[in-house]
C-alpha cells in the first residue's frame, strides 16, 4: 500500500511539473494546407489599457499601452474618432505610437488589429498653443 501512495505522490508530482512548464497561450502551428486540431490562444481581441497623454494638439505623438498589437506596425490601425491616423510610428505586441492626425476631434480612440477591433477611452483633441 505504501509503495503505491509513493507511485501516486511521484506521478502527481511529474504532472504538476510537466504542467507548469507548458506556456499558457500555446498554439499547435498546423502545415502548410492543414486546420489547426486546436488553438489554445483564446483572447486575441486587442485592447488599450492606458494612453499618454490623454489630450494634445494635430501632430502630438501618442502612446497607447495594452495587448494584442501587431508587430508590424501597418497592421495596426488607429482612430481618432472617426479620423485614421495616417500611420503608425511604432509598434510592438503592447505598445503603439502613432500621431494626432490633421482633422481629428476629440473622440474615443479605436484600434484595429488583423480584423479585430476595440474601442478604447476618449481623447480630447486641442488647439496648438
Amino acid at each position: 500500500m505504501k509503495t503505491s501512495r509513493n507511485f501516486f505522490a511521484l506521478f502527481l508530482f511529474a504532472t504538476v511539473l510537466l504542467m507548469s512548464a507548458c506556456e499558457p497561450n500555446m498554439s499547435i502551428t498546423p502545415q502548410a494546407g492543414q486546420q489547426p486540431a486546436f488553438n489554445l490562444n483564446q483572447e486575441t481581441t486587442p485592447s488599450i489599457r492606458y494612453m499618454l497623454p490623454l489630450s494634445g494638439a494635430v501632430g502630438t505623438p501618442v502612446r497607447l499601452y495594452g495587448q494584442h498589437f501587431s508587430l508590424t506596425a501597418s497592421d495596426n490601425q488607429v482612430w481618432f474618432g472617426d479620423t485614421p491616423a495616417t500611420a503608425v510610428k511604432a509598434a510592438s505586441t503592447r505598445e503603439l505610437i502613432v500621431e494626432v492626425p490633421a482633422g481629428a476631434r476629440s473622440g474615443a480612440i479605436r484600434i484595429f488589429v488583423n480584423g479585430q477591433n476595440y474601442t478604447g477611452s476618449v481623447f480630447t483633441v486641442t488647439s496648438p498653443d
